[in-house]
């Protein structure tokens, strides 16, 4: 899904459109390879936008690297994946990171929130300069 709204609630980008892409339960389904792929090409596509900030949040499983209460439920639901998915998985936040490091986001923040699902916040790179100007 993509919105563009004016954001007045996040600190970063105060009364600024934005863009915003919300992805549900996706990057689990895939090996780190296509995963590049995808994610590359969401960067790629919103690559052109010159006066707004491209932020995507991703609500994917997160192993936590605190052995939280969550970690269960994630470790559960990566078994799962193994067993019925080729190449499936469910990622720790430092594997979230690096995929989206290689694609072309860095990330911003990892929301937890109350269930095995965390929300993903990042924003593709070379559009930081808007971010970093706006403030």
């Amino acid at each position: 899904m993509k919105f563009c709204f004016l954001v007045i609630f996040m600190i970063h980008q105060l009364f600024h459109w934005q863009m915003i892409m919300y992805y549900n339960i996706f990057l689990h389904d895939f090996g780190d390879k296509k995963c590049l792929e995808i994610l590359s090409s969401i960067s790629k596509a919103n690559g052109n936008e010159k006066d707004a900030v491209v932020t995507i949040f991703i609500i994917e499983h997160v192993i936590l690297p605190n052995h939280a209460l969550s970690n269960w439920q994630s470790h559960a639901f990566d078994l799962v994946m193994a067993m019925s998915l080729d190449d499936a998985r469910e990622r720790t936040q430092n594997e979230h990171e690096q995929l989206l490091n290689k694609s072309g986001f860095k990330l911003i923040q990892i929301y937890l929130i109350q269930s095995p699902d965390s929300i993903i916040d990042a924003v593709i790179v070379h559009l930081l300069k808007n971010l970093k100007s706006s403030l």
